[in-house]
């Protein structure tokens, strides 16, 4: 596991992403919850993983170079 200031964080199994999305880029019936419109989820983000002790999740965005972090 890797450390962070504020704790460990989880990055999930790639055989995992596509059910790690549920509540982002799906919801529990599996409809897409994407969207174009700025501040709602977009269809290059792919959360990776989460900060265990907070629970936020660790996005990359996948249409830029190097696929930065957000």
């Amino acid at each position: 596991m890797n450390r962070l200031q504020n704790g460990y964080i989880e990055i999930f199994n790639p055989e995992l992403l596509e059910r790690e999305q549920l509540g982002f880029s799906m919801d529990l019936e599996g409809n897409s919850l994407l969207n174009d419109e700025e501040g709602l989820w977009q269809a290059d983000w792919l959360v990776i993983g989460h900060i265990k002790l907070t629970g936020d999740p660790i996005i990359i965005e996948t249409a830029e170079p190097g696929q930065p972090v957000k």
